[in-house]
């Protein structure tokens, strides 16, 4: 069965496939050919993937946003409208100590040949749209990378429609492999950005962005130059003292609680 050459695009390997398995008798119809070929695709990416040399690292990060319902210029079609990652802008502070930054050139070499998916909270059993079935779109400005929806009439895509024209979801997140990275430090804050993504797995409308409320899932600590490792720890080691100078608001004392329980996530201390 034929494989995906260097460098083919999916929907150009799936019209070269499909005569060549209904010609062999690998396929008896040209539905059953998509789906040989589909599953060859997807079998021969995950193969990539571990032929890097390293575990394959499946990580999140969030948008600022914002995500939201847009209407075709006749103002007969909706569709959802969002910004999975935008460029050059720090994130939230995590863990006290560190700030992710997403680059402008991290999405070029798979924004037009990713099989990627469109869900509601990173839940596979929700899914709202996939580019290869055109019915997600996503490209690039200056702003960002940005993923246009076609939603469909399943019930949790018209609730999720509700949410986002009430405001109760306004944000996204999306799943990503990234194989190059650089890190720095700066004003006491280290900074890691993602130079070059080699798999977009997801991008999704969220209740709650994945970069907020998962720490120790978004970065493997691992991969960090020992001399960051360092400097991580003496960043952190500072932020602890300074709330426990301020004890006494049980917030204060909450969120010191909270970076030593994070402090101790991180084998290598």
């Amino acid at each position: 069965m034929p494989n995906p050459q260097k460098g083919e695009k999916h929907d150009d390997y799936i019209k070269r496939c499909i005569p060549i398995v209904i010609n062999d008798g690998t396929a008896k119809n040209p539905n059953q050919a998509v789906a040989i070929c589909n599953s060859i695709w997807d079998k021969s990416k995950k193969k990539s993937s571990l032929e890097l040399g390293t575990m394959r690292k499946i990580e999140f990060c969030n948008s600022s946003g914002p995500v939201e319902i847009a209407a075709s210029a006749d103002g007969q079609k909706k569709f959802i409208v969002g910004y999975a990652s935008k460029f050059g802008t720090p994130s939230i502070l995590l863990c006290g100590a560190m700030q992710w930054v997403i680059d402008p050139a991290a999405f070029d070499d798979i924004i037009d040949v990713c099989d990627c998916r469109a869900l509601i909270n990173h839940d596979k059993n929700r899914i709202l749209g996939r580019t290869v079935a055109k019915t997600l779109r996503l490209s690039k400005d200056t702003v960002g990378l940005k993923y246009e929806i076609d939603p469909s009439n399943l019930s949790y895509c018209q609730d999720l429609m509700i949410s986002l024209a009430r405001g109760d979801i306004n944000q996204s997140s999306f799943q990503f492999v990234a194989d190059v990275d650089q890190w720095d430090k700066t004003d006491d804050v280290i900074i890691r950005t993602i130079k070059h993504v080699s798999e977009l797995l997801d991008v999704s409308p969220v209740t709650y962005p994945k970069f907020e409320d998962t720490f120790s899932g978004i970065v493997e600590f691992n991969s960090m130059p020992v001399g960051i490792k360092i400097e991580f720890d003496q960043i952190m080691t500072k932020r602890i003292e300074e709330f426990q100078d301020k004890k006494g608001t049980k917030a204060i004392e909450a969120e010191l609680i909270e970076l030593e329980l994070k402090r101790k996530r991180l084998n290598y201390l």
